[in-house]
């Protein structure tokens, strides 16, 4: 379990209501609440600069609007987006936009940020990073898309697809922190909880 260096009673806080990111922390013993940000994404205009710079900046804005609620508490935000080429892309809005970010990735690589940042509302400290991680796809066929679309998952994930679940058949090829696709960079995130006293 995790506990915090001579800080009783720290508050852990995740700024996120993703399922998946819940689940990645619970794994390593974190005792934390959840209270999302509920702040709007929109990556059409945080996407000018970069995928790194626009889920660095919504992991703050998270962070930030959640910490505002808390005394004496560590509060974690992240946000995740793919990359290919010039386009960042977060989740799909609609299955039309999700059948045409699969039909783009088909048989290539992009690559996965997510951003996170970890804001200790008592000492007024804060970090926010970039993690990337790279995804290849193989090559995929209309009708794969098509039935994969009709799960509805593709709604669910960013660039239109979770590997977590189903969507693990259409990889090919991953380079990078695994849990960095799902949703938080679990190595970096820890590193830097440890730099603030909390430790395995």
């Amino acid at each position: 379990m995790m506990q915090v260096d001579n800080v009783p009673m720290r508050k852990i806080i995740l700024a996120s209501s993703s399922p998946r990111r819940r689940e990645i922390l619970e794994r390593v013993g974190l005792v934390f609440t959840v209270d999302p940000a509920h702040i709007e994404e929109d990556m059409s205009r945080l996407g000018v600069g970069g995928a790194a710079r626009a889920v660095k900046k919504l992991a703050l804005r998270k962070a930030i609007t959640v910490a505002l609620r808390h005394t004496n508490a560590i509060v974690i935000g992240a946000d995740t987006a793919i990359s290919i080429g010039n386009k960042v892309w977060s989740k799909p809005v609609n299955k039309r936009e999700a059948s045409m970010m699969l039909r783009t990735l088909s048989g290539k690589a992009h690559d996965v940020w997510t951003g996170f940042c970890i804001i200790d509302t008592k000492k007024g400290k804060k970090v926010v990073r970039a993690v990337r991680a790279r995804v290849t796809f193989r090559s995929l066929t209309p009708k794969e898309i098509s039935r994969y679309i009709a799960t509805g998952e593709p709604m669910d994930g960013a660039g239109g697809y979770k590997i977590q679940e189903s969507g693990g058949f259409l990889i090919s090829e991953i380079r990078g922190d695994y849990n960095n696709i799902i949703g938080l960079p679990l190595e970096a995130v820890l590193e830097e909880l440890k730099k603030l006293g909390i430790k395995q």
